[in-house]
Formats: structure tokens, C-alpha cells, sequence
């Protein structure tokens, strides 16, 4: 019953076509002067973590 009950909501509630819009993202407004430091976002051993 689940599995049907499944498959009719992706027939019916789901869209058969997507289109993923993403913002404009303009590299002057981000733009910064060489430096230093170096800030990782969610540190983990992958980014290089486990040298901090």
C-alpha cells in the first residue's frame, strides 16, 4: 500500500519539470585584498581540519 500510495504521489504532486534558478552573484561586490589568514567554513578533516 505504501509503495502505491508512493508512485501516485510522484505521478501527481510532484512536478514533471524542474528548473533550478540561482541568483546573480556579482565577484566585485565579494571582491577582497590578498591577506594573511584564510577562513574554512565547516572545518573538517576533509577541508584540512585536522591540521588546525
Amino acid at each position: 500500500m505504501v509503495a502505491s500510495l508512493a508512485r501516485e504521489y510522484r505521478v501527481h504532486a510532484r512536478p514533471q519539470a524542474t528548473a533550478i534558478v540561482r541568483p546573480p552573484v556579482y565577484a566585485e561586490e565579494y571582491r577582497t585584498t590578498p591577506g594573511e589568514c584564510v577562513t574554512l567554513v565547516n572545518l573538517n578533516a576533509e577541508k584540512g581540519g585536522d591540521l588546525f
